[in-house]
């Protein structure tokens, strides 16, 4: 076997080791997985694919620090990659390192194609170091492009309650409540924000409402399932 069929033989051994490891992800069988994305990565170092299914893994194992690396290692071959760069961000903010993660989301935010969804990752990061007012300013950027943004009224609606603002909480949810538009989108949306709407209720002292709220959810997860029988 000469260099060139050598090479060959390898990447399909990685191909197919990657390919048995999605597998066995599907499956939870995280260790076996592993141990495929190790073994695909002895056998040709520089593949993208087995890095980063090798971070995948790993965050999933919530071995972050490690999972961290492999997206570090996948990114030094596909710098660009955006699937990688989202994977690394969540990483950084579960082990902490926020300031790490905002500026890759703000890396992605330049790409009009990842714009919206790292800016509400952004968010969830902001949210977390309790920086509430730029998290605010970045929820009323993206409701000025689209008011019925379902994810930034939410975000919004916990940045508020969040803050002990309780009273625009529940105007956020009373306004996504009665955007037929909004609830139209998915049955969960109801769901979500009557059970949110609830909670408020009860902070306020209106027990009596939010009773009535969580028996208006439970009818309705009740009249779902009847649909789907």
């Amino acid at each position: 076997m000469n260099q060139s069929q050598k090479s060959l033989f390898q990447l399909r051994q990685v191909d197919f080791l990657i390919k048995k490891s999605w597998k066995l992800i599907s499956e939870e069988n995280w260790p076996k997985a592993l141990a495929c994305c190790d073994r695909a990565i002895e056998y040709y170092s520089q593949h993208f694919m087995a890095w980063h299914t090798k971070g995948y893994i790993l965050h999933a194992m919530e071995r972050y620090s490690e999972a961290l690396e492999a997206y570090n290692q996948a990114l030094t071959l596909e710098p660009n990659n955006s699937d990688t760069l989202f994977e690394q961000a969540d990483t950084a903010h579960k082990l902490g390192r926020c300031t790490q993660a905002i500026a890759i989301y703000d890396k992605l935010a330049a790409n009009p194609a990842h714009k919206e969804r790292a800016l509400l990752c952004k968010i969830e990061v902001l949210r977390f170091v309790r920086r509430y007012s730029p998290a605010l300013d970045i929820c009323e950027q993206l409701l000025a492009t689209n008011p019925d943004n379902i994810d930034a009224l939410l975000k919004k609606g916990h940045l508020m309650d969040e803050m002990g603002n309780k009273a625009e909480a529940l105007e956020i949810y009373d306004r996504i409540l009665s955007n037929d538009r909004i609830l139209s989108e998915s049955p969960d949306h109801f769901m979500v924000v009557s059970t949110l709407k609830s909670l408020i209720l009860e902070d306020l002292g209106r027990t009596e409402e939010a009773m009535q709220l969580r028996e208006i959810v439970h009818q309705f997860v009740l009249d779902s399932i009847d649909k789907t029988d």
